[in-house]
This record gives structure tokens, C-alpha cells and sequence, in this order.
């Protein structure tokens, strides 16, 4: 057996090695990162629940079920001191009662969505 044979057979083999550690650690590892049940509260009729909407923001999302809507927040979590803003406020009963014509960018936009003014 040449060098150069012996050099290829001991690349492949290190390919399988590695290939299988990769299989092993992703195993334990989740590819996409799940909510956690801390970031849910369900009280009465208010499920409130936050989500990392982006690396500085996080966004607060107060479902009432009592008037059937969701109210989005936003808070910017920059430094010391955080603020929280209003962004949307969502009729959820008109939005699924209207079908695709209702969904917010629809044709009517119908669902009774208010956005903020940019």
C-alpha cells in the first residue's frame, strides 16, 4: 500500500469519525430553539407571553379572551434601563371570521387591525 493510499483511507476514516461525533452532539442539541413554559402565563382570561423578536428586542404578546384580541408589545432591552411600545392590536375574531380577505394585508384589511403610525 502506497503513502498516498495509506493518507486517503486515514482522511475517510477521520470523515466518518467526525460525521458520527456530529450525529452524537446534535442528538442533544435542539436545531431550533423551543419556548420554555416560564415565558407563558395564563391567567383569567389573559395568556401574556414574550418571544426574542430580534438579537436587542423582545416582544410581549397579552392575548384577552374575554374581547378576543392580541396586543403586541415591544420592549428594547438596550442598557440599564428598558422601554416597552405599543405596536399592534389585532381583532382576532374578525381576522379568522373574514378568511384570507381579513388578514392583515389583505385586500380590505378588514380585521380590524390598527397599526401604529410609522
Amino acid at each position: 500500500m502506497s503513502r498516498i493510499q495509506l493518507a486517503c483511507y486515514g482522511l475517510i476514516g477521520s470523515a466518518f469519525v467526525l460525521a458520527a461525533l456530529l450525529v452524537v452532539q446534535m442528538e442533544s442539541k435542539r436545531v431550533l430553539p423551543e419556548a420554555s413554559a416560564d415565558q407563558v402565563i395564563s391567567r383569567a382570561n389573559l395568556t401574556i407571553m414574550t418571544a426574542r423578536t430580534s438579537t436587542q428586542d423582545e416582544s410581549l404578546f397579552v392575548l384577552d379572551n374575554a374581547t378576543q384580541r392580541l396586543l403586541i408589545y415591544q420592549t428594547k432591552l438596550q442598557g440599564a434601563k428598558g422601554r416597552i411600545e405599543f405596536i399592534d392590536n389585532i381583532s382576532l375574531k374578525q381576522m379568522f371570521a373574514g378568511g384570507a380577505a381579513a388578514a392583515p394585508g389583505g385586500r380590505n384589511n378588514a380585521a380590524g387591525v390598527r397599526r401604529r403610525p410609522r
